[in-house]
């Protein structure tokens, strides 16, 4: 498969790029393209290390996800942003992605904030790069564009947030449905079909 239709998809914690972009992965797969996957830290503040990364790997299945890389860095005590920079640039030059979906700076956790920062920096020659709202959003998240799915696809984001089962306290599939529901209404205008979408701020995107 070409470079060109790489995706890459950055998350702080586990389970933070299947509630942020599930669907969006799902489809980019539907398109042929592959994804790659980075989860920065193993989320050890709410789990071991150890199950979490096994979640994550389930739920990479699940989703289709190509290749998942672990930065192992210590949950809410992320390393100097020189060092976050410099591994996701790392990353992002030796698998050229086409498109980056990172978190959104709108939020209210420290290390998604950290994630986001960088990946400002990081990620400066991505032709295209995404910001989905995360678990924490900030009201002032303002999507531009949004990425629709259908109902098998939704599931199956449930599905694949619900492989993280030592976080099942975190967030209900009815609050994915719902706010899938929601952002698909946005973009539908018909309120007698069900649509279904995620939310996105583009950063910046480079006509090829």
């Amino acid at each position: 498969m070409e470079d060109d239709k790489t995706v890459l998809v950055v998350g702080a914690h586990p389970d933070d790029y299947e509630i942020g972009a599930g669907m969006s992965i799902l489809s980019e797969k539907e398109k042929g393209n592959k994804v790659i996957s980075v989860v920065c830290s193993s989320g050890e503040s709410r789990g071991s290390p150890t199950t979490r990364q096994k979640e994550a790997e389930h739920a990479a299945k699940i989703l289709g996800i190509d290749d998942l890389i672990f930065l192992s860095y210590k949950d809410t005590s992320f390393p100097e942003m020189v060092q976050i920079i410099d591994d996701l640039k790392n990353i992002s030059s030796k698998v050229n992605p086409y498109l980056v979906m990172t978190h959104a700076d709108h939020d209210t956790h420290q290390d998604h904030v950290a994630v986001a920062e960088a990946s400002m920096a990081a990620f400066k020659k991505v032709p295209q790069v995404l910001l989905y709202r995360g678990s924490f959003p900030k009201k002032e998240f303002l999507p531009n564009i949004f990425v629709m799915g259908n109902g098998e696809m939704l599931e199956k984001k449930i599905e694949a947030i619900s492989a993280h089962k030592s976080q099942s306290q975190k967030i209900h599939p009815d609050y994915i449905r719902a706010t899938a529901i929601f952002f698909g209404s946005l973009i539908n205008g018909d309120n007698s079909i069900i649509s279904y979408a995620e939310p996105f701020i583009s950063n910046h995107y480079i006509r090829g």
